[in-house]
């Protein structure tokens, strides 16, 4: 099974976390109008947008706070609810938890593959969200010994992610697949394995698991930085051996 506390885990547990102001996080009064909160979701999510800053851990989190407190104050129902308990009054804390436009990536280093901004965009200034879809693209960092990396190798590997079940609640779906790690790959490859992201919406195929390499160094064998597929070993030898 996963390990909950490793960086290949999908989701941190955040419910120890204080979480900021929601307000706050938009930058708007508590009054403001839902128009107001519209736009400010919008500049937030066109600034924030893992596509325009991958491997920004900074910028994920904002991205995901002003998600998460946009899908609580456009909401009639959440926002009061909000106003008059807080967080506690959300059964949980944030309608759901954290990002309610796609899959997060928390502790493994990689941007979360949500709603493009042109979703964002549609679905903010029409009111309405686009049609069915196929399921979220997944990351996961995958960490390989030197000698795996240049012999090739199959990895078993097991990942969480975060979908809503029937009732609209948060549910960790936990999958287990292998990958094929063909020989010659470098840090920073990453491999797609089809059909193992999350799941769609009904009748659509799930997403896509993209599988980011990370090879370890080794004691003796080093690539040279200038020709990565060319290798260099250093032995050490004694006086007499040379």
């Amino acid at each position: 099974a996963a390990d909950m506390a490793q960086p290949r885990r999908f989701y941190r547990a955040t419910g120890a976390v204080r979480k900021r102001d929601f307000y706050e996080v938009l930058g708007v009064k508590r009054d403001a109008s839902t128009s107001e909160i519209k736009k400010a979701y919008f500049q937030l999510a066109k600034k924030y947008h893992p596509d325009t800053n991958q491997d920004d851990e900074a910028a994920k989190k904002q991205f995901q706070e002003a998600a998460e407190a946009y899908e609580v104050l456009s909401d009639d129902e959440k926002r009061p609810l909000y106003d008059n308990f807080g967080h506690a009054g959300l059964d949980g804390g944030g309608g759901g938890g954290g990002n309610p436009f796609g899959q997060g990536f928390g502790g493994g280093g990689f941007h979360a593959q949500g709603q493009s901004m042109e979703d964002i965009f549609e679905q903010l200034f029409t009111g309405r969200a686009r049609g069915p879809r196929r399921g979220q693209d997944l990351q996961y960092r995958l960490q390989l010994s030197f000698l795996e990396a240049v012999h090739g190798c199959e990895k078993k590997i097991n990942f969480q992610y975060q979908k809503r079940g029937p009732d609209g609640r948060p549910e960790v779906v936990s999958r287990e697949t292998g990958v094929d790690i063909p020989a010659g790959v470098d840090t920073g490859m990453t491999l797609q394995v089809p059909g193992q992201g999350a799941d769609g919406d009904p009748g659509m195929p799930r997403g896509n698991l993209m599988v980011e390499l990370r090879v370890a160094e080794d004691k003796y064998f080093k690539r040279d930085p200038r020709r990565s597929e060319d290798i260099h070993v250093e032995i050490p030898v004694t006086i007499s051996q040379a």
